[in-house]
């Protein structure tokens, strides 16, 4: 079998367990284990199961690789050639199919809990581990002055060549996207809905904007979309991704509770640093939703000036432990 064969098999097979799920829970950290012993989910499936008890040293990553052995073992030729059609109308479509284990899968998502076994992506921007990405998101339903600020926070951050996260959601996110396409930036949108069926619907121009400099990524594809009907758990599970991706996270505005209340909590337990600007009225829902976040542990915004600080920082930190590294390892 050739290269390209073995690797729209091994792309079919992270698919296939995409599509119909894994019980239980597992970590990136895992995964990477699993595929490291195995050098690819194809190896795995035609292991022996007598034999994976020996491969695996570590028990969580030896209890997935059995999980794993059992849901591929008995996948047929036909169920594989039947995503292998689904590969190719996706590509037709000019979307992309990322596996876990394929070199353009965004490197930070490996550190989410039950990481996505599959993304799809449509768009010019391909890898996701150069340059420093800031996720601006927000309430739908922000004040006209909330949809100011984001628009001009993501064009001067974009402007300096940071990468804008948002959701391309009503409000807030799209203010977030045009502030960085106006400056010629890069932007991208982590969807609740496919990349091919853009929503909200309106935003389907934006769309396009966006993924000629930047990239569309959702983890839904567009054969299980119809089953979703957009439940309340995709949005919150869009938002465990955009915080992923992004070294910095600003929550423009919010209420008490809603999508940037989960995005918060999200943030926090990837270990994100959260910024948040003052709402001007007291009086408005959005600031005690910006008391709740500073109780939280956020950061008041006051500019721009205060992310770029923060993420040159932590880039000088980042430099120094691997320059530390080099010389040990030398």
């Amino acid at each position: 079998m050739g290269d390209s064969m073995m690797n729209l098999r091994e792309a079919c097979l992270w698919f296939y367990l995409h599509e119909t799920k894994i019980n239980g829970t597992y970590t990136g950290g895992e995964l990477l284990s699993v595929i490291r012993t195995y050098g690819s989910l194809q190896e795995l499936k035609e292991r022996r199961s007598r034999n994976l008890l020996e491969d695996m040293s570590d028990n969580e990553s030896r209890r997935l690789s059995m999980i794993l052995y059992e849901k591929l073992r008995h996948v047929s030729d036909d169920v594989l050639s039947k995503y292998e059609k689904a590969i190719e109308y996706l590509l037709q479509k000019e979307t992309n199919v990322i596996h876990f284990s394929h070199d353009d899968y965004p490197p930070r998502l490996r550190s989410v809990e039950k990481p996505p076994l599959v993304i799809f992506h449509k768009g010019k921007l391909r890898k996701f581990d150069q340059g420093q990405y800031v996720a601006v998101v927000g309430t739908r339903r922000g004040s006209h002055r909330a949809h100011q600020f984001a628009r001009e926070l993501a064009k001067e951050l974009a402007g300096r060549g940071y990468v804008i996260v948002s959701g391309l959601a009503r409000g807030i996110d799209t203010e977030a996207h045009c502030g960085a396409l106006d400056v010629h930036g890069k932007t991208v949108a982590v969807l609740p809905s496919p990349v091919d069926i853009i929503y909200p619907v309106e935003n389907q121009e934006l769309s396009i904007d966006i993924s000629a400099s930047g990239a569309l990524i959702s983890e839904i594809s567009s054969f299980a979309y119809s089953k979703l009907h957009l439940a309340k758990y995709v949005f919150v599970n869009r938002n465990r991704l955009t915080s992923a991706l992004s070294d910095a996270v600003v929550i423009v505005e919010s209420g008490k509770d809603g999508g940037s209340m989960h995005q918060f909590i999200f943030a926090k337990q990837q270990g994100r640093k959260v910024f948040v600007p003052q709402p001007p009225d007291p009086q408005r829902s959005a600031y005690t939703g910006y008391e709740i976040l500073m109780k939280g542990g956020a950061v008041q915004l006051h500019s721009a000036q205060d992310i770029i600080d923060f993420l040159e920082r932590k880039d000088n930190e980042e430099r120094a432990q691997r320059t530390g590294l080099d010389r040990y390892v030398r």
